[in-house]
């Protein structure tokens, strides 16, 4: 797969009638919201945790998807080096793809 592409072969969990997990690259998913947010918005998800970055506000949240799934309980201000940690990850996969965060349509000028 070329490098600049984002997915996985599902040929093997396929073939193991979905027994074998799917390989990634990377251990999260990143997106960004065209519906359910304003089309500004950009997230990593890792595990149980989500974390969303506002582009017009610069706002980030935290949420915890196992315990609080509607998403109502920002854990910024608890959990400050997690939201860090997520943010990090997904600035670096912009930058792997050539994305820039700032921009609503990643990879357009304004």
């Amino acid at each position: 797969m070329p490098a600049r592409v984002e997915g996985a072969s599902i040929a093997a969990h396929v073939a193991s009638g979905g027994k074998q997990p799917i390989q990634r690259k990377d251990p999260f998913l990143v997106f960004k919201y065209t519906k359910a947010r304003p089309p500004h918005d950009a997230a990593i998800v890792q595990g149980d945790y989500k974390l969303i970055k506002d582009i017009n506000t610069d706002r980030l949240f935290l949420f915890n998807l196992k315990t609080d799934i509607g998403e109502s309980r920002n854990l910024v201000p608890e959990n400050p080096d997690l939201a860090k940690r997520l943010y990090d990850q997904m600035t670096a996969y912009f930058s792997r793809f050539g994305w820039d965060e700032s921009q609503i349509s990643f990879g357009q000028a304004r």
